[in-house]
């Protein structure tokens, strides 16, 4: 019952996970020797989290912020999975794909 949207964007949340969108778009060789965690944990399931679990009002500022700084970073996401879990059939797709959907809509 803890609520930890606001601290999490009043920490700036957003901004780091689009740093570390923005990151894995341009600093990569082989997108495959990344940090799998950094992408999907403190990436993609922050966003998740931060744009369709809080209130209509914060999902929209989140929204925006997105589509402003990070639609080819999403784009180059899509284009270039990460597995996780392989064994279970994890990737980036999914997850990805909900918030590039919304972002790029």
């Amino acid at each position: 019952g803890i609520d930890v949207m606001q601290p999490l964007l009043d920490a700036g949340a957003i901004d780091i996970a689009l740093s570390t969108l923005t990151a894995y778009q341009r600093d990569v060789g082989d997108p495959q020797e990344v940090s799998v965690v950094a992408v999907v944990w403190g990436t993609l399931f922050l966003l998740e989290t931060l744009a369709f679990r809080g209130s209509a009002a914060d999902a929209a500022i989140i929204v925006a912020k997105l589509r402003a700084g990070s639609q080819g970073a999403f784009m180059y996401l899509l284009d270039h999975p990460l597995a996780f879990m392989k064994d279970f059939g994890f990737d980036t797709g999914t997850i990805g794909t909900r918030i590039a959907a919304t972002v790029l809509d």
